[in-house]
Parts: C-alpha cells; sequence; structure tokens
C-alpha cells in the first residue's frame, strides 16, 4: 500500500480538508503497514529458506529457531543480510561467536581472579568469572560462573572435579589455564607443570591466566589482585654472606613465565660502606657504581644494615642476581610475592 497522506486543507478551519474520521481512517492504515511490516516479505524465500519480518518489539528475534539470517533493506530496495562479521553466527535467535568467541582485544584478559579453596586450601583452586582472548587470538573465552578445580586430582570438567592434565603431582610451579572445547561449548580450568598443557579430548583453545607454586604437598596460599600476587604470609628466601661478585639466588615465585618479583632487600657489612646491585640475571654482570651503569640499588654505610623494597625480573628458574660492592656482604630477601602478566603481552 502506497502511503496516505492527510489533506490538511488551505488554511485553518477552512473546510477543505480531510473530515477527521477520513484522516484517522488514513492514519490507521498507515500505522497498520508500519506493524505489519512488508507482508510480501513475509512470504518470500530466499536461497530455498523462508524469511520473517521483525515486529515492533522485536520478539520475532526470540521466536526463530534454526540458523537464521538478519535481512535489511532502505524504502523498497532489494533485501539485503545483515554482514555480522567473521567468527559469529545467528541461531535460535542468539548472536553468538564461534570458535571460541570474537576476539575484541588482542590478548584480552578481564577477571578469572584465582584463589585457594575454599574447602581444601591445599589442593584446591577457585576461578572466579571472567573473559580471555586465547593464547593464539582465535577466539574469546568465557567463564561465566566461578569455578573450583583439584591439583591433586586428573582433569575432569566442571567445577569441585580434577583440574590436572598429565603432569605429575610433586612440589613445582603450576600453570593455571583457561580451556575451550567448542562441542557445547565448554570453557572450564586446567592446571599443568608445563608452560604448554596437554589439553583433554575436544579442548581446542588455551590461555594462562596465572601461575601458582606447589611447596610441601600443598599450594602455598595467596591473595591475587589483578595482576599481582601476594604470598600470605611472605616467605624468607636468602640469607647469605656474598663476596664482591655477583651471586645467583632462587625465589618463591613461578618459573617459566618471567615475573616481577616484589622483594624486601636487606644488605649488611660489618666493616665497610656498600653498594649492591640486585637485577634480572639477563642483565649483563657489572660491579655496581654510582656513577655509571648498572647503578645502584641499595647502598649501606660501614657498620650500618640498609633494607628496602624492589621490583625486578626473574628468569625462567625463578632466580635474581645480586653483585655488592665489597665481600663479606649479608644479602636477604624476603618474597612478598610477584607481577604476572597473565599471557598479555
Amino acid at each position: 500500500m502506497a502511503q496516505q497522506t492527510i489533506n490538511v486543507g488551505s488554511a485553518p478551519d477552512d473546510g477543505t480538508g480531510d473530515p477527521a474520521r477520513v484522516a484517522f481512517t488514513k492514519c490507521n492504515a498507515n500505522f497498520t503497514e508500519l506493524y505489519t511490516a512488508d507482508t510480501a516479505f513475509l512470504t518470500t524465500t530466499v536461497a530455498a529458506t523462508t524469511y520473517q519480518p521483525l515486529d515492533a518489539d522485536l520478539t520475532a528475534i526470540a521466536a526463530l529457531t534454526g540458523t537464521n539470517t538478519i535481512y535489511y533493506r532502505s524504502g523498497t530496495s532489494t533485501w539485503s543480510p545483515v554482514t555480522v562479521g567473521t567468527g559469529l553466527t545467528f541461531t535460535s535467535g542468539t548472536l553468538a561467536a564461534t570458535g571460541g568467541g570474537l576476539t575484541l582485544l588482542y590478548n584480552y584478559i578481564g577477571g578469572l581472579t584465582l584463589s585457594n579453596g575454599p574447602s581444601d586450601l591445599a589442593n584446591d583452586i577457585t576461578v572466579q568469572p571472567g573473559q580471555a582472548a586465547d593464547s593464539t587470538n582465535t577466539g574469546m573465552m568465557t567463564l561465566t560462573s566461578a569455578l573450583t578445580k583439584q591439583i591433586d586430582a586428573a582433569w575432569a570438567v566442571g567445577s569441585n572435579a580434577g583440574g590436572r592434565d598429565t603432569s605429575t603431582l610433586t612440589d613445582t610451579t603450576y600453570h593455571v589455564f583457561l580451556i575451550y572445547n567448542p562441542t557445547g561449548p565448554v570453557v572450564d580450568v586446567l592446571f599443568s607443570s608445563s608452560i604448554t598443557p596437554t589439553l583433554p579430548s575436544g579442548y581446542t583453545l588455551f590461555r594462562r591466566i596465572g601461575s601458582i607454586i606447589r611447596v610441601a604437598s600443598a599450594l602455598l596460599p595467596f591473595r591475587q589482585t589483578g595482576n599481582s600476587f601476594i604470598h600470605s604470609p611472605s616467605i624468607f628466601d636468602i640469607n647469605v654472606t656474598q663476596a664482591a661478585a655477583r651471586g645467583t639466588f632462587t625465589l618463591t615465585v613461578p618459573r617459566d613465565i618471567l615475573p616481577l618479583a616484589l622483594i624486601r632487600v636487606y644488605i649488611g657489612n660489618a666493616s665497610t660502606s656498600t653498594i649492591t646491585v640486585v637485577c634480572d640475571p639477563a642483565e649483563p654482570d657489572a660491579a655496581p657504581s654510582g656513577t655509571a651503569s648498572p647503578g645502584v640499588s641499595i647502598w649501606n654505610a660501614a657498620t650500618a644494615n640498609s633494607a628496602q623494597e624492589m621490583q625486578v625480573r626473574t628468569n625462567a628458574s625463578s632466580q635474581v642476581c645480586a653483585r655488592p660492592s665489597t665481600g663479606s656482604t649479608t644479602i636477604r630477601m624476603t618474597t612478598i610475592g610477584w607481577i604476572d602478566h597473565r599471557g598479555y603481552v
């Protein structure tokens, strides 16, 4: 039906326009067409599939079944399919991502906070809801509710179930992965002592979302805020008397991932003032200097002690280096925790 235009006359109350009944009849006819949409399109078959218009409140979307395509047109032009983008489908009224989801931001991660327990603090880890792009940025994986996994049992799907891959249970670093199975789809959590996990059958995508440490047959307690993991309590790791040469020291932080160690460093020398550099083992070895590279991390006067909190990058074996300017220097390090990029590079 063509649009019906109301004749409003040439001037107010001149009697030349449509009577009120005629005018509102035209209004009703126009609105009926709008709400009914295009009745011809209602029965049109395109590529052997029948399509239907959306009604005024869009409830037709919710009523659709099967695999559907949304079409649009401008005025009376030809109906064209809406392009929803690679990795998306419109099925049973739901616009959804395929292949693990659409990566909206490169290497994105949000939420997915880890914590011990809640019941078995020595073996269980709970992961809070969140979302992350997988390690290859192929898809976005979403954990919709908190999930608790057990490191002392082989992996099984679901919460309050085993979480370890084929790794042997031992005292070491375990990496925590969000994993995705396109059948379902299903998003779950997996522990592995390898930075490259062995995925359960059917799972195709993964992303490391944190790392935890097992000592004396129990997971160390920690608190996570964002990318910071804090020991509860801190751990006294190093207490040595060091010569005037570089020493390498192992801290209680995860291996493999090169985290920033959060440490308290104590330096003391009973006979002379000392300057000390504390650094990443990848940094070239050089004597500390107050006037040239590599600089000074901490200084103490003769017969006095100094202490300072600092962040130092570790190597893949959880180590940092320290080199004092004089021998017989006491070096002590307490590990507060670490900062983990969680796969974000």
